[in-house]
């Protein structure tokens, strides 16, 4: 069953954000799928819940590289999935997202669509089972710090680590109706075919008054 997965711990989000990510998917996608968080803190939610599978790798240096894990079969296998759609919390789902979801690829993720020079936003990224398991297999907190600096900064995150063990898979642009709000092709209105807008950075849709996201975001 596709499994649609979002990563919640800290404080920056709270059960009102999972709630309503669930509530735009549950409007939005008509296969059948099964909603999970994952998560250090289930108080609250009213959603499947199961621990955070790696909790030592939510804070490698300034980077977290805790959602690897779902790249490893076993723990695919464990929560039931043949596929995993995973949405970050500061998301809208603002139209029908299960054309995303139809094609060929073993692995899709957002391309650009944020200020960070890497390739890929894993703002939203869907596996198949099974598929490209390298991406955790040959993860060490080594290597990434190495691969984080080789361009003499630090960029320490999953999805730099996704970029160098995947520098050319397939992605998502704002043409298939995922937008950045205020980023890269973002038109400064809700774009006609949109499904997604994500709100990477500081934004979080909690503090944008805008009647569309008042619309959706519920």
């Amino acid at each position: 069953m596709t499994v649609v997965l979002t990563w919640k711990w800290g404080t920056k989000y709270g059960a009102g954000h999972v709630a309503k990510l669930q509530a735009g998917v549950a409007r939005h996608l008509k296969r059948e799928h099964r909603f999970l968080c994952v998560t250090d803190d289930p108080r609250g939610l009213d959603c499947q819940t199961v621990g955070i599978p790696d909790p030592a790798l939510l804070k490698v240096d300034d980077g977290c590289y805790a959602r690897l894990r779902m790249f490893d079969p076993i723990w695919q296998a464990q929560i039931g999935a043949t596929d995993i759609l995973c949405l970050d919390l500061d998301m809208v789902i603002v139209g029908d997202i299960g054309p995303l979801l139809e094609h060929d690829d073993p692995f899709r993720i957002l391309i650009g669509g944020h200020f960070n020079p890497c390739r890929v936003n894993g703002s939203v990224m869907h596996i198949k089972a099974g598929a490209v398991p390298q991406v955790w297999s040959d993860f060490t907190v080594e290597e990434a710090r190495r691969v984080a600096r080789k361009d003499g900064s630090y960029r320490g995150t999953d999805q730099t680590w996704i970029a160098h063990k995947l520098p050319n898979c397939a992605g998502w642009t704002h043409k298939d109706g995922i937008y950045g709000f205020g980023k890269p092709g973002w038109p400064g209105h809700l774009p006609a075919g949109a499904r997604i807008v994500a709100f990477p950075g500081s934004k979080d849709p909690a503090t944008v008054k805008e009647a569309w996201v008042r619309e959706h975001w519920r």
